[in-house]
């Protein structure tokens, strides 16, 4: 099987807020769309967590060419810079793991952030939808303990 994948991640605050958003596409069609919020958290960590998500999510042995709008993912995926941020460090090898169990072949893609990638903007979106919903499921949380 052979997919594309476009993943992005938000937050509000940074710390803070944030969501992650992956868009996968399989060569027959299919359009899957996952993401979620977490309450506390960083932009990197989610930027990673959309990555490890869609690979968790691909079938054994296939060939991914995988968009993000996040160089730092390239340069940490590829070896090319450091991993010096434990949190971050951990979800890049869990996504190291992921790969060779799962027999993918990645490609790592990187695409101007805003720059007119129509599934990257989908991906921003949702994340960024996800921050929004999340941040009212909050604030009905704290009126009911009013």
């Amino acid at each position: 099987m052979q997919y594309k994948i476009w993943t992005d991640g938000a937050c509000s605050g940074n710390p803070g807020l944030g969501a992650w958003a992956s868009i996968v596409v399989d060569d027959q069609g299919g359009d899957v769309r996952l993401g979620q919020a977490e309450d506390h958290t960083t932009n990197n960590l989610m930027e990673l967590r959309a990555v490890e998500r869609a690979l968790e999510f691909v079938d054994m042995e296939a060939q991914i060419v995988l968009y993000t709008d996040s160089n730092l993912v390239v340069q940490w995926m590829l070896g090319t810079y450091a991993r010096k941020n434990l949190p971050c460090a951990a979800i890049s090898n869990h996504i190291d793991q992921l790969i060779a169990t799962k027999g993918l072949q990645v490609e790592w893609v990187h695409v101007p952030g805003h720059g007119g990638d129509e599934r990257n903007e989908q991906a921003d979106r949702f994340a960024k939808s996800l921050i929004r919903l999340r941040k009212r499921e909050i604030a009905q949380e704290s009126m009911l303990r009013k």
